[in-house]
């Protein structure tokens, strides 16, 4: 997730900078508890909100078919449990000692990239946004 309009407002429209500077953050301090889809946004949400980190839990998304990191199949020997020590030098040593393995994934990763452009990732992270606020409204007081 993204939450540069809380951290960056001059990079966005004041209408979006207004939901991340002054709703967002009352939401976020009144709720039981935060997900986050990413370490990194877990440690923006502690410093821009003030949030405690042991409020907040990582559950990636990315499930979609846009998100989809590499073609099925490619997936296996490159995914690793952030926390799997032994399991991510072992993906590090694979690419390392194997020159086909690393110029496929090197080769899968910039024609994936290209489809990403930053026009259709805003758009996209801003009508998530705005389905889950939608789904999500705040009742009248």
């Amino acid at each position: 997730a993204d939450i540069t309009p809380a951290l960056r407002p001059e990079w966005h429209p004041a209408r979006r900078a207004v939901i991340f500077m002054r709703i967002l953050p009352r939401l976020v301090r009144r709720a039981d508890g935060v997900i986050a889809p990413s370490e990194w946004t877990k440690n923006d949400l502690v410093r821009a909100y003030r949030v405690e980190a042991e409020r907040i839990d990582v559950i990636p998304h990315g499930v979609g078919p846009e998100f989809r990191p590499r073609a099925e199949g490619e997936t296996r020997a490159v995914l690793v449990d952030p926390e799997d020590v032994e399991g991510l030098a072992s993906a590090i040593r694979r690419s390392l000692d194997d020159a086909s393995l690393r110029r496929r994934n090197i080769d899968a990763g910039l024609r994936r990239a290209r489809e990403f452009t930053w026009k259709r990732t805003a758009q996209m992270t801003l009508a998530a946004y705005e389905r889950r606020f939608a789904a999500c409204r705040m009742p009248a007081r």
